[in-house]
């Protein structure tokens, strides 16, 4: 039984949310790094796409290592990793070696998506886990918005490399914290996942459409966002002529949406089935960025202000923020009902396959960019497509109807 809920749920919401921080804190300073490398935006992006494969990695790894050792020991070895791949990029001298730190950066920090998730999912069920991620959603609406606010000031006083040596500083102080107020939440330590149980734990969730499309789902929202923080610096610092500070200061309108989305969440889910919240999210996301599309297209070319042209920019991605606020708590908190005995190993998987697709839709975005403001509009259409498509078959599946029927009979 754990004790203290409340200050191990405020510790334990800093660790989910701190990945978000460490992808976005130097994204005001990539049109630096490139400069400074000597290499093209494409490949200043790739040092975020190549962030989540690691990520999958590590997604991966720390799961079915916390069923084994225990949630509270894989967070400490998890987080020294981490600290490990910081100090790497902060002394890399070629976009080769900080490419490799930041592989080791995202394999460690991930131990703070997938293992955090467990212990909230060991520690909290039903409509208090929604709740719950609803309010995470908040933080995590802070920790994007955050990070670019700081890098962009620590970019232009300090330069690119001060990003690494503040997250040198934050995990230091967070790993303290790890020892004093998690507490163990797995009752079967010791129990290893063997081939067979991998595997059976991997085609049940294949064969599930709520898991399987829950991640494709996650993968393609995430892949939305983290591609706006990977690109947007170079639309508003190269095009609109905003210094990396500026540019850090517009992280708040993102947060906004996200904590009015993650507010209205809470508020449908009281009122509305699972899968209605669900829809409203994803519809949502594509009329937001249709929107963004219509402004690139039409209003964009009409100002010469960076202010109003920031504005046409702003206003639809925080829309499409509201939406994928409304959407992800749902996501996260509902994908792994079946599993609560394998709940880390299923984590393992649901985190992997999420975010091999993120690191995809990332990849692709740095692939496509041609240094036009239209690119990212039309490939954002692309994936809200795919957004809406992947829902509308995840209602007609006959397992998921299944499901519901017995979520309503409960």
């Amino acid at each position: 039984m754990v004790k203290n809920k409340k200050t191990q749920l405020l510790l334990l919401m800093m660790l989910i949310c701190f990945p978000q921080l460490s992808e976005t804190i130097y994204s005001p300073s990539l049109p630096d790094l490139a400069s400074d490398y000597s290499i093209s935006s494409n490949i200043a992006q790739w040092t975020l796409s190549i962030y989540f494969i690691g990520f999958a990695v590590g997604v991966a790894f720390w799961g079915l290592y916390s069923d084994l050792i225990g949630r509270r020991k894989a967070i400490a070895r998890g987080y020294l990793v981490y600290l490990i791949g910081c100090v790497g990029c902060f002394l890399s001298p070629t976009i080769g070696s900080l490419l490799l730190f930041r592989v080791i950066q995202a394999f460690g920090i991930s131990i703070g998506s997938v293992v955090v998730q467990s212990i909230l999912r060991e520690v909290f069920k039903g409509k208090e886990l929604n709740s719950i991620f609803s309010l995470i959603n908040i933080f995590m609406a802070v920790s994007p918005a955050l990070g670019p606010f700081l890098g962009g000031y620590l970019t232009e006083w300090f330069g690119w490399r001060s990003n690494f040596l503040a997250l040198i500083f934050l995990i230091s102080s967070l790993y303290a914290l790890i020892y004093i107020f998690i507490e163990e939440t797995n009752t079967n330590i010791g129990r290893k996942a063997g081939f067979s149980d991998l595997t059976s734990v991997f085609f049940s969730m294949f064969k599930n459409a709520r898991p399987r499309m829950f991640a494709v789902l996650v993968g393609l929202f995430n892949g939305i966002m983290f591609s706006y923080y990977s690109h947007a610096p170079f639309i508003f610092i190269h095009h609109f002529n905003l210094t990396p500070s500026e540019y850090g200061k517009l992280g708040i309108f993102p947060a906004i949406g996200v904590i009015i989305g993650s507010l209205l969440s809470k508020k449908l889910r009281q009122k509305s089935k699972e899968i209605q919240v669900l829809k409203t999210g994803c519809y949502g996301a594509l009329l937001a960025i249709i929107l963004l599309n219509v402004n690139t297209l039409i209003l964009i070319p009409k100002f010469e202000n960076s202010i109003m042209r920031s504005f046409f920019i702003l206003f639809p991605i925080s829309s499409f923020f509201v939406f994928f606020s409304i959407a992800m708590p749902q996501l996260l908190s509902g994908a792994l009902q079946e599993y609560g005995s394998w709940i880390g190993t299923a984590s393992s998987i649901f985190g992997l396959t999420y975010y091999v697709f993120t690191s995809i839709f990332n990849f692709m975005m740095g692939y496509f960019d041609n240094g036009k403001i239209i690119t990212m509009p039309l490939y954002f259409l692309f994936l809200s497509l795919l957004i809406v498509i992947s829902f509308t078959l995840l209602e007609r599946s006959e397992s998921f109807k299944k499901q519901k029927l017995k979520t309503n009979m409960h």
